[in-house]
């Protein structure tokens, strides 16, 4: 004998309970039963014919899964380009929850939706223009960022900041990401970026 909760189709539609004093629960669907679980709590049995998938927390809520990819090696850009940002290096991450950089694109092989965040650091001397980051998502444009204004001329170069964030949904296979660095003045030059680097949290799966 069980404790039964049954998602009744016939006679009438509806959700029907029954109770013992047995501590066994069995979840049932039309009275077929697709779950029990033992007075212990410890044991869960599947039904052979109709088998329930349990996901492993980890992969519903993503909280443990954070991957950071980044460049440390200066890197030139052109005045007024849209300049995908390359990313060599990348945090070791927890098992199971992995991504990979080939050169600007990092790609997760989980699927879901994701708060990233990207940054980058540029050098630059001129006046009268700006820098800003962006995330790319497959070519298109995913985040806007900041913009940092040069209103004077700087001597000897000068670096500036911006950053950029939100929320993504990626499929785990095809999807990738590019951090996109703009810089522009007056006077057209070459700009470097010294630093970049996208972090990205994983919040949970597409449910």
């Amino acid at each position: 004998m069980a404790n039964i909760i049954n998602a009744q189709v016939t006679p009438v539609a509806g959700l029907v309970s029954s109770a013992d004093g047995s501590g066994i629960l069995n979840l049932q669907g039309a009275g077929a039963t697709q779950l029990s679980i033992a007075s212990t709590g410890a044991s869960v049995v599947k039904n052979p014919t109709a088998p329930l998938e349990i996901v492993p927390k980890a992969y519903v809520d993503g909280t443990p899964f954070v991957s950071v990819a980044y460049n440390g090696t200066p890197q030139l850009t052109s005045n007024g380009v849209n300049y995908a940002v390359e990313l060599n290096e990348i945090v070791p991450q927890t098992t199971g929850f992995t991504a990979s950089v080939n050169n600007t694109r990092w790609t997760p092989n989980v699927e879901g939706i994701y708060q990233v965040s990207g940054a980058v650091i540029v050098g630059t001397f001129s006046q009268g223009g700006g820098c800003s980051c962006y995330i790319f998502k497959n070519g298109a444009l995913a985040t806007l960022g900041s913009t940092a204004e040069i209103t004077s001329a700087v001597t000897p170069e000068q670096q500036f900041g911006n950053a950029t964030s939100g929320a993504v949904y990626m499929n785990g296979t095809t999807d990738y990401l590019t951090l996109v660095s703009l810089a522009n003045s007056v006077t057209p030059q070459t700009y470097e970026v010294f630093f970049a680097q996208i972090t990205a949290i994983h919040i949970r799966r597409s449910l």
